[in-house]
């Protein structure tokens, strides 16, 4: 479990360890055995040492900015790719390797987002790493596909995570979740994200693959509100 240590990785580790199964959590912030998804080495060396092939890989660690392009400077840029796209192909790379090399079947879930989709000013790496999620998705279930392994991805909407903060944070931004969300009108909880990404990881959901399962309570239908926009508003520009 990438991302496990806060947010949606940490409420999928519940979820899971609530219905019997051992979770292993790879996190930068994981309190005695820190790992950073950027790092090839250090990802590879985790699964390694793993004691037995993993029947599950979830990828929810991630990251993001509020810059515009033109203010933007490279090392930002990467960072944010660095983390949400190469450092899910690195986990997801290094868990398939297990799961082939032992002829055991398995599942991959990427958190991706509705951003994969959604652009949205002032979040162009973002919006940009989460759409290579989704291809990157794609393209591995085609691959993994003849060696019984599933790739799937879920993509949130606005979800209270400690990533999400700043956003709540923005006046207005909590109204206009509210009215662009049907279903209920708030945002989601990352325990009904991992909801999904324990279906897509059970058995039910094992004629599923290849997919960006949506959970956002009907948000994406109206479109993002625009946190940059109402932030400058707030600040008078």
């Amino acid at each position: 479990m990438t991302g496990g240590a806060s947010g949606i990785g940490a409420a999928c580790v519940t979820r899971f360890r609530a219905e019997g199964a051992v979770c292993h959590v790879l996190d930068h912030a994981h309190p005695t055995e820190p790992v950073d998804v950027r790092d090839e080495e250090a990802v590879n060396r985790f699964f390694a040492t793993l004691p037995a092939p993993p029947d599950v890989v979830v990828n929810a660690a991630g990251t993001g900015t509020a810059v515009r392009i033109i203010e933007m400077d490279l090392d930002e840029w990467r960072r944010v790719l660095d983390v949400n796209l190469t450092g899910t192909f690195l986990c997801l790379r290094a868990g398939a390797r297990r799961m082939v090399s032992a002829n055991r079947p398995g599942v991959i879930v990427n958190i991706s987002s509705i951003n994969e989709q959604w652009p949205l000013n002032g979040f162009a790496p973002y919006c940009a790493s989460k759409a290579g999620v989704q291809m990157l998705t794609r393209v591995a279930a085609l691959e993994l596909g003849p060696h019984r392994i599933r790739v799937n991805a879920v993509a949130p909407g606005p979800i209270a995570t400690p990533l999400s903060a700043g956003l709540s944070a923005v006046p207005g931004f909590d109204d206009e979740v509210a009215a662009r969300t049907p279903f209920e009108g708030r945002w989601g909880s990352p325990a009904e994200v991992a909801a999904v990404v324990a279906f897509l990881a059970s058995e039910d959901g094992r004629w599923v693959v290849g997919r960006s399962v949506t959970v956002d309570g009907g948000h994406s239908l109206a479109g993002e509100p625009d946190a940059l926009v109402l932030a400058e508003r707030a600040m008078g520009r």
